[in-house]
């Protein structure tokens, strides 16, 4: 009998499958299980309260549970799902591995300073015969297995060193699985002390890297911390209670140990009474005195069961603990409370556990649906069709974005959205809208690196402003400006007529700044362009390092070429634009015609014509020259209606403000100059912003498509470049396999989970 309970015991650290005898169901097995479901309550703090013949029965009931969460927890099922389990947290030197020494009869390491330097797992199942087995996490397979107390001993000390440099610290955890007699099913954690300083070659590291293992388990709700208090120490300077109370504020799932009670100051007991009694600092699950073996009992080589012995006479004999109730006292009873603890938190616990074993499975499998097989198990047929597929795919999609056909799957790809053909694309591909109002794109890649169109449209608009704030300024000192030109380079014009030379001359110093705009748009173009198909290559061939390398190498180079032919397009343009103004655009004459009437107030606010409502712009005559003489003044007021404004005020405003030969005609000429070149400036501005975005638009997005086809050709017919582009990434391979291991871990669960609950 004891060699299958010991079989049983262990069949979940060796990858074997469950025996008959290590089957545990629950709900339909035996009466004896059948009574441990009506003693085992929901509450925790029930439990307190049942005599100690009860909790002795109950860890009599209790191997199902316990055997049930060690087969979880051996199959790591701990990575994924919280089990249930005790945490043993205390400071350096509070008596930690006496406690564990004495509940479980195996000596731990002793010492001052940080003795404990990993988590120890101790599994304790009750058995006719002792047996052991010891093995880390980092190293599940290389397990040993021990039939002596001594060799447990050495083996911890052993697989400390392996897993911890001198003086260092390991986040791994050694597992010990014991069977003997007068041991309780349990399993509890040994954690490293509260590390509140650091030693002389000690790495200051180590505080927060205990510090951050200890919180790794308190934090999780369905552990039970056991915080060891020494009994001489005042209980609101308790380290581990401090540090339970930030994970368990309520104290629910927290149990306090006094120990080392024969070290109380004289006259100091009635406080150690009123903690142990839960009235200084009350915890739901209240507190336990123990009295372990001394340094002088170790060394007199005092035995645990006389070391048990002297625990209880001296609790008896105590003038204040012996009149309380004996529950409260001595590893035996502290014993019996964490079994039924642990029982009691696994039942009630194991609906939730399933629950969430189920989630994770589901979303374990989803994963590696989306992840797929991968190519190395296919034909070259089959990797030259997948690769011709993921090239067709990539090619349209650039297409479409860089020419603004975003249709519903493009949109769908590049929002994160749902998609029929999903397996091909990256599920955490995503793009975020930008408000940018320089355009975005480029580097930063703007408004959804995926709609490139979006992107280079944005930087339209950008080069739009930026021509547009080359427009001639229109005030006092501008005037005076083109005044001071026209002297320097009067020619031999007569009086009174304007020099298109000097015109010709100021507009192409205008439209000189009208290149370097162009530029930039050109050089933001291309930034859009490569990062937008990086993206695309991201989305297609996002496990597929090479083929993503293969496809971003051409969309560059498709850029590239795309971009210096716009780019000498644009210099064309621009250079048609600067050396000889021309215009056959009526909106050139009308601007003209409007400002030279004296009924348009643009030539002077002073005109008595200007507030007349009846006066139209458009009727005025359609040129004006300077020495205007008295038939054209005659002519100019037989074109206004009947009425619309008084001879002689006319004759006054044409006296004073067109007469030519004076100061007030070389101003009149200077405004008139600086009329023409915004006018005309209007005219051509527009036309140089349409035709630099066509140029863009032809060049550099309907070219870049078919300049890419053009490059993906020789790679869709090219056998060799299938093989080594279908290559997954290494990592892809890592996170499949992993996947892979956490189903089969999952499942695995699932199954004896369900034969528990049934």
């Amino acid at each position: 009998m004891g060699d299958a309970i010991l079989s049983d015991s262990f069949a979940e650290v060796m990858p074997l499958e469950d025996t008959e005898g290590s089957q545990v169901n629950f709900m339909g097995q035996d009466s004896a299980a059948a009574q441990l479901a009506c003693a085992t309550d929901d509450s925790d703090e029930h439990l307190m309260q049942d005599s100690p013949a009860d909790l002795a029965h109950m860890e009599d009931l209790a191997r199902p549970l316990v055997e049930l969460a060690d087969k979880l927890r051996g199959r790591g099922l701990e990575k994924d799902v919280a089990i249930p389990q005790i945490a043993v947290v205390g400071d350096q030197s509070s008596g930690k591995s006496s406690v564990l020494e004495a509940i479980s009869g195996i000596p731990f390491p002793r010492g001052s300073g940080l003795v404990t330097r990993c988590a120890t797992e101790l599994r304790m199942q009750s058995a006719e015969r002792f047996l052991a087995r010891a093995y880390t996490t980092a190293a599940r397979d290389a397990v040993a297995t021990l039939t002596t107390v001594a060799a447990v001993e050495c083996a911890i000390a052993q697989l400390t060193e392996e897993l911890c440099s001198e003086q260092g610290f390991s986040a791994e955890s050694i597992v010990i699985q014991l069977a003997a007699p007068n041991i309780p099913n349990l399993t509890v954690i040994d954690l490293p002390g509260i590390v509140r300083t650091t030693t002389a070659g000690q790495s200051r590291s180590v505080m927060q890297q205990v510090d951050g293992l200890l919180r790794s388990y308190m934090k999780q709700p369905r552990t039970i911390m056991l915080v060891l208090v020494p009994s001489n120490q005042d209980v609101a300077t308790v380290g581990g209670l401090e540090l339970a109370a930030e994970h368990d504020p309520e104290g629910v799932r927290t149990m306090g140990v006094l120990t080392k009670p024969d070290l109380i100051n004289p006259g100091a007991e009635r406080e150690a009474v009123a903690v142990l009694l839960n009235e200084t600092k009350p915890l739901k699950l209240g507190y336990v005195m123990v009295k372990n073996r001394s340094h002088r009992d170790i060394a007199n080589d005092m035995s645990l069961a006389n070391a048990h012995a002297a625990e209880v006479a001296y609790f008896d004999e105590h003038c204040l603990f012996g009149a309380l109730d004996r529950a409260l006292f001595t590893v035996a009873n502290l014993k019996q409370r964490l079994s039924a603890l642990l029982v009691a938190r696994i039942r009630a616990e194991l609906p939730r556990m399933r629950a969430e074993i189920d989630e994770k499975l589901a979303a374990a499998r989803a994963d590696l649906v989306r992840l797929g097989p991968g190519f190395e198990r296919c034909s070259p047929e089959e990797k030259a069709a997948a690769m011709v597929e993921r090239i067709n795919a990539y090619s349209a999609c650039v297409a479409g974005s860089a020419n603004g056909r975003y249709s519903e799957w493009l949109a769908s790809a590049f929002d994160g959205g749902d998609d029929d053909g999903g397996d091909d694309v990256d599920p955490d591909f995503n793009f975020q809208e930008d408000d940018d109002d320089d355009g975005g794109g480029g580097e930063g890649g703007g408004a959804g690196a995926g709609r490139m169109y979006t992107d280079v449209y944005a930087a339209f608009t950008a080069f739009k402003r930026a021509v547009a704030a080359t427009r001639p300024p229109d005030d006092a000192d501008a005037v005076a400006a083109i005044r001071a030109e026209q002297q320097r380079f009067k020619g031999e014009e007569l009086p009174g007529f304007l020099s298109f030379a000097f015109f010709r001359h100021k507009a192409a110093q205008i439209m000189a700044a009208w290149h370097a705009p162009a530029d930039t748009l050109a050089q933001r173009v291309l930034g859009v362009l490569p990062t937008g198909s990086t993206a695309a290559a991201a989305a297609h061939a996002a496990r597929l390092p090479a083929l993503r390398e293969a496809l971003v190498r051409a969309s560059a180079e498709a850029a590239e070429e795309s971009m210096q032919r716009a780019s000498d397009r644009i210099r064309l343009i621009w250079e048609h634009e600067r050396s000889q103004p021309l215009t056959l655009d009526d909106r050139f004459m009308e601007v003209q015609c409007s400002s030279a009437h004296p009924s348009s107030g643009a030539s002077c606010e002073h005109s008595p014509l200007r507030a007349d409502p009846e006066i139209r712009p458009g009727a005025c005559c359609r040129r004006r020259a300077q020495g205007i003489n008295a038939r054209r003044v005659q002519h100019i007021k037989s074109t206004l209606p009947r009425g619309a404004a008084d001879a002689a005020a006319m004759d006054a405003w044409v006296e004073r403000h067109m007469a030519f030969g004076t100061d007030g005609s070389d101003a009149l000429a200077a405004r008139d100059m600086l009329d023409f070149l915004a006018a005309y400036w209007d005219v051509a501005s527009r036309r140089y912003t349409d035709a630099v975005c066509r140029a863009v638009q032809a060049e550099m997005l309907a070219a870049f498509g078919a300049a890419l086809e053009a490059r993906l050709g020789a790679l869709r017919v090219d056998a060799a470049a299938a093989e080594r582009c279908l290559a997954e990434d290494p990592l892809v391979r890592s996170q499949r396999a992993a996947l892979q291991r956490k189903a089969e871990r999952l499942a695995e669960a699932k199954t004896v989970v369900a034969a528990c609950l049934g």
